[in-house]
């Protein structure tokens, strides 16, 4: 999406989403990356579903992740509980 819309500025055109970008520090990147994922294997159907615990666990064993499963566990559930929470509201 951010290389859509880097063309569309490229062309001229106003993007106020890349002015809104924040910047990442390295574990902010890691969870951000982490998160978007294992959102490609969330359960779909009738609406949007939560990140299954069991995709989140496998995703720290087979990556090797440096955080430990409990706090890696934590965080993945609260960036899915805030997207799940915007996705409910349209």
């Amino acid at each position: 999406k951010e290389a859509f819309l880097e063309s569309l500025e490229e062309q001229g055109k106003e993007v106020s989403a890349l002015d809104e970008k924040p910047e990442l520090n390295l574990v902010e990147a890691y969870y951000y990356s982490a998160f978007q994922y294992l959102s490609i294997g969330r359960p779909s159907g009738m609406g949007v579903s939560a990140v299954s615990l069991a995709d989140i666990v496998s995703f720290h064993d087979v990556f090797n992740s440096p955080h430990d499963l409990r706090t890696f566990a934590t965080i993945m559930r609260s960036i899915d509980a805030e997207f799940l929470a915007e996705a409910r509201k349209d």
